[in-house]
């Protein structure tokens, strides 16, 4: 994965801030086996590939859902002339403005819908709420990162929180495409049967000055949510900064 202040991009320092539903947390509530089951999955899709396949798995402690970009998101159009680095004054503003968004959301409780190949060679997680007749926590959150940070970049989704685990990046050239892709599909549908159901609960975000695309590489912090739900029960407190 490319790194920010590198060529092509040469980004300014913490040009690229991101909102985070990250699913490794030290308070487990189940989403610590959806993410090692996820990871295994990874694996052996990775596994059914042919040999000399090029590809990326995310680090299983860095595996999440994207719920905002506050600041420049990769790869969007942009000025170098008219970029510059945030003070670090307007980074804990903004950091600030996170942590109240979480503050005022309950624990998000999702269940795995499935795993997806896509055409472009990336392994999605796909999760959904648990309670699907209610608004969904994770169109909250976006909502409310929305009203905070106008101007900035949201991830939009449907209803199913993506989480990526793979990129295939390219295949060998004598390599049998149909029968790669039928031994892919096999492993993604066993894994998706044995996912299905899962259930896990998010007790908060994380805030990333993130470095390297992708990987939230880089000075971050836990934000805990701290409302409460009848699903979850009471929100723990807590925060830390961390670099991963």
């Amino acid at each position: 994965p490319r790194w920010y202040a590198a060529p092509p991009w040469s980004y300014p320092a913490d040009a690229v801030r991101v909102i985070a539903l990250p699913l490794s947390q030290d308070d487990d509530g189940g989403i610590e086996r959806v993410r090692r089951l996820a990871a295994r999955a990874a694996r052996e899709v990775a596994e059914a590939l042919p040999p000399g396949a090029a590809r990326y798995a995310q680090p299983q402690r860095t595996l999440h859902a994207t719920i905002y970009h506050p600041g420049h998101a990769p790869g969007s159009p942009w000025d170098a002339r008219r970029m510059r680095a945030p003070t670090e004054a307007e980074l804990a503003a903004e950091e600030r403005a996170a942590a109240a968004i979480a503050a005022a959301a309950a624990p998000v409780e999702l269940v795995v819908d499935r795993l997806a190949f896509t055409r472009s060679g990336v392994l999605l997680l796909l999760l959904r709420p648990a309670d699907e007749c209610a608004p969904s926590p994770v169109g909250a959150l976006r909502d409310a990162a929305a009203a905070a940070f106008a101007g900035a970049h949201a991830q939009r989704t449907t209803q199913l929180v993506h989480v990526s685990l793979l990129r295939l990046l390219s295949l060998p050239p004598p390599a049998n495409r149909t029968a790669a892709a039928r031994a892919v599909a096999d492993v993604v549908d066993r894994w998706s049967a044995r996912l299905r159901g899962v259930r896990g609960v998010v007790r908060g975000l994380r805030y990333v000055r993130e470095e390297q695309i992708i990987t939230l590489a880089g000075r971050s912090s836990w934000l805990p949510f701290s409302a409460r739900n009848n699903a979850t029960g009471r929100a723990r407190r807590g925060r830390r900064a961390r670099q991963w």
